[in-house]
């Protein structure tokens, strides 16, 4: 694994780790010690703790999640579903969701 980004890594670990859940996108958390990775196959989100390479929580979100970011503090993480035309919103301290809002058609991307 050498030569890879530690997002690349990470991806790589849950791969092994969850045969069957199929890793869309990964971000670290402000504080560089939790990963977030959205799974568009089982439609959840995935809490991984960076120095132990466990899983710490698996949250179900909407149909087909595309992409994760987390706010600079750390306290939400926003998820797009495609499939469900909605966001999900996380929070950080509970793993929990805290709401889902419609969108309009086809949510991708966070800038």
């Amino acid at each position: 694994m050498s030569g890879m980004s530690p997002r690349e890594r990470i991806l790589m670990t849950m791969r092994r780790q969850t045969p069957d859940r199929v890793p869309r996108e990964a971000v670290f958390t402000p504080d560089g010690h939790s990963v977030l990775v959205v799974n568009r196959d089982t439609n959840n989100l995935v809490i991984f703790d960076a120095d132990s390479r466990s899983v710490t929580a698996t949250i179900p979100v909407g149909d087909l999640p595309i992409d994760v970011a987390v706010t600079p503090n750390g306290q939400y993480a926003v998820v797009p579903n495609l499939g469900s035309d909605s966001v999900s919103i996380i929070d950080g301290a509970g793993d929990s969701v805290l709401a889902a809002v419609r969108t309009r058609n086809n949510p991708s991307t966070l800038l």
